[in-house]
């Protein structure tokens, strides 16, 4: 829908997934974390764990493996400051589906 964030106050920006997935570069960094949209470009340099493991989910879903490496309280917190959308709740049924579908495809393929 937006590449931008909302001029308007209370009004929330939403993303396609290929929307994101555009944003995959060093230069323009844009992750989903809870069907949240944040651009964690300017965040490279200071991520303790190193900028490989954001550059590897850039563009992409990240939640599994932000939730796996067990981050603190404030590093949620600090999500906020990098917030700039939701992702569009049609992408969100298409992403699913196509989830499910290789879900059915890998456990049917033995």
């Amino acid at each position: 829908m937006s590449e931008a964030k909302s001029e308007n106050k209370g009004e929330v920006s939403t993303f396609t997934a290929a929307e994101i997935a555009k944003h995959n570069t060093r230069e323009d960094v844009w992750i989903l974390i809870h069907d949240k949209v944040y651009d964690v470009t300017k965040f490279l340099d200071e991520h303790p764990g190193g900028e490989e493991v954001i550059l590897e989910n850039a563009g992409k879903d990240s939640t599994s493996d932000f939730e796996d490496i067990g981050h603190s309280e404030d590093a949620r917190d600090m999500l906020s400051q990098y917030y700039i959308g939701d992702l569009e709740a049609s992408a969100w049924r298409l992403y699913l589906a196509a989830e499910q579908e290789t879900f059915a495809v890998v456990a049917f393929a033995n």
